[in-house]
């Protein structure tokens, strides 16, 4: 029972850091309870209408993408830090933090636990 508790753990926050260096597009269809998906911003999703996101750059940088009033995209621009499996991030103009837990990631897709 231990051996697999700690393959399993092992499994789910297991990542290499530097996939999560690009932008990121929320695919909702993907979601499950507890999860949710996103895919790079190049990936061939079904229509809908407006996609949140958001953008991890190597320098510190963290852009999240958002639907605006008008349906155009809003940018939204904050800083992160990685705490072994956390994403803590601070959304400077709007003064909010908030962190995101990954439990996988390779260059197709990124999964974080849903709060």
């Amino acid at each position: 029972m231990f051996i697999f508790l700690f393959f399993y753990l092992s499994i789910m926050t297991a990542y290499n850091e530097d996939c999560i260096y690009k932008h990121w597009t929320h695919s909702h269809e993907e979601d499950s309870e507890d999860k949710k998906v996103y895919r790079p911003s190049t990936f061939e999703f079904p229509q809908s209408r407006g996609r949140d996101g958001f953008e991890i750059r190597e320098n510190g940088e963290f852009i999240l993408y958002i639907m605006g009033r008008t349906d155009k995209t809003e940018k939204i621009f904050g800083n992160f830090s990685i705490d072994s499996n956390k994403l803590n991030i601070e959304l400077v103009s709007i003064q909010k933090s908030y962190n995101m837990t990954i439990l996988s990631c390779d260059e197709n897709q990124l999964i974080i636990q849903k709060k």
